[in-house]
C-alpha cells in the first residue's frame, strides 16, 4: 500500500489562535495531546514526551500517520536543531507568544482533518519546542 502524501504549510500564528499553544484552552475537548521536545544540551539531539489530552480517542491511525508525518517534515527544518530553529525564527513571520529571556514564538499548521500548534522555545536548558495537536472545529 502507498504511503499518503502530505503538504504541510507552516504559517505564523495569529493573536485569535494564542491559547492553543498550551494546556487548558477553550478548546481543551478537541485536543488529542501535545508533543513537547528540547534538542539536549548539545542542541542537535532530539528528546520528545507525549501527553494526551480530553481528545485523546481521536489519537487513531490517520492521526497517527499525519503527525508523524508531520513531525518528519519539522525536523528538516524548523526543527532540525536549536541553532536551525534560531535561524528560522529570524527569517519567518511567527506570533509572538512571550518575550524577553524566554522568548516563545508560535506557527500553525492546519490540514483537513486536524489542527497543530507549534510553539518555539529555541533557548537553552528548556523544553524548545511543543506541538498541541487538535481536531478540526466541525470534522
Amino acid at each position: 500500500m502507498a504511503r499518503k502524501k502530505y503538504n504541510f504549510e507552516v504559517l505564523a500564528g495569529t493573536q485569535e489562535t494564542g491559547k492553543l499553544y498550551y494546556s487548558g484552552s477553550d478548546a481543551e475537548a478537541r485536543c488529542i495531546g501535545h508533543l513537547r521536545g528540547d534538542f539536549g544540551s548539545s542542541g542537535t539531539e532530539f528528546w520528545t514526551n507525549w501527553f494526551p489530552h480530553v481528545g485523546a480517542h481521536r489519537n487513531d491511525k490517520a492521526f497517527q500517520d499525519e503527525f508523524s508525518s508531520l513531525v518528519k517534515t519539522l525536523r528538516r527544518n524548523l526543527l532540525k536543531n536549536r541553532v536551525f530553529m534560531q535561524k528560522y525564527l529570524r527569517e519567518h513571520d511567527t506570533l509572538m507568544l512571550e518575550s524577553g529571556i524566554f522568548m516563545s514564538r508560535g506557527y500553525m499548521v492546519v490540514t483537513e482533518q486536524f489542527e497543530y500548534y507549534i510553539r518555539c522555545q529555541p533557548q537553552p536548558g528548556d523544553y524548545n519546542f511543543y506541538i498541541y495537536a487538535y481536531v478540526r472545529e466541525g470534522v
